[in-house]
């Protein structure tokens, strides 16, 4: 396995439950695959994955190491063998996308598998623990995130909210390169067995994630209300341009 990049990279961070056993186990496990220091944002006063995820993205700004991305792992996410080479080889090719490695799409995933496809492009198809941004679409997401309620909960919502908002696309690999170990034991009662990744490579080392690169599939976007989630999730009132809005995002 390579190295991950501790500057001048991708800068890592990952939420961590730490009054779960099952989750102080599969900390170390995904440490182990990283082989590089990762910093630990432990939800010590169980604020919640949003807050811990919002602290997360700070404490890599604030650390001013030159990031050229980051990535905010969660505690349940284990990663391919050669997950930090993978990860360095498409950011570098394409170091202003914005990239998903897991998704629980399991009939985009399973269309990649069988007609060997890289790549896909969506609007704003992202899961908690799984996106890498560049480090100044980061820096723009935390001035979105202030916008919202505090008491909001849900990170890969308000991520693909800023996202549609902001107009930026979401690229994803496959096979991912992380797979789901708490679908049974979701802090916020997400449980069900399907949300895994059903084309997952156990080992990255020998696959070229530059294949494709220039020529990802088409997929749409989450079908959930963007108006409605926006209306839950702002502090005050809706923007008035998404005030009657209802479309789903397709």
């Amino acid at each position: 396995m390579g190295t991950c990049m501790a500057s001048g990279g991708i800068g890592y961070a990952m939420v961590h439950y730490p009054h779960d056993s099952r989750r102080r186990r599969w900390r170390e496990m995904i440490l182990s695959r990283i082989r590089e220091p990762v910093a630990t944002i432990a939800d010590q006063h169980r604020q919640g994955v949003w807050a811990t995820t919002l602290r997360a993205y700070k404490h890599l700004l604030e650390a001013r190491l030159d990031h050229t991305h980051h990535l905010i792992l969660q505690d349940d996410l284990i990663p391919s063998l050669g997950f930090c080479n993978a990860i360095e080889s498409f950011t570098r090719e394409r170091p202003e996308r914005i990239t998903s490695i897991f998704s629980f799409k399991r009939k985009l995933l399973l269309t990649m598998q069988q007609k060997g496809i890289r790549w896909s492009v969506s609007p704003n198809v992202v899961y908690g623990g799984s996106t890498i941004l560049p480090a100044a679409v980061s820096a723009e997401f935390l001035e979105f995130a202030a916008t919202l309620r505090p008491d909001y909960e849900h990170d890969d919502s308000a991520l693909a909210m800023f996202l549609r908002e902001a107009g930026y696309e979401v690229y994803m690999c496959a096979p991912n390169l992380l797979q789901h170990l708490g679908h049974s034991s979701s802090l916020l009662g997400h449980n069900n067995r399907t949300h895994v990744s059903a084309y997952f490579a156990p080992d990255a080392s020998r696959i070229d994630y530059t294949e494709g690169l220039d020529d990802p599939i088409r997929a749409p976007g989450f079908t959930w209300s963007h108006a409605r989630e926006m209306e839950k999730a702002k502090r005050g009132i809706v923007m008035d341009r998404l005030a009657g809005r209802t479309e789903d995002v397709s």
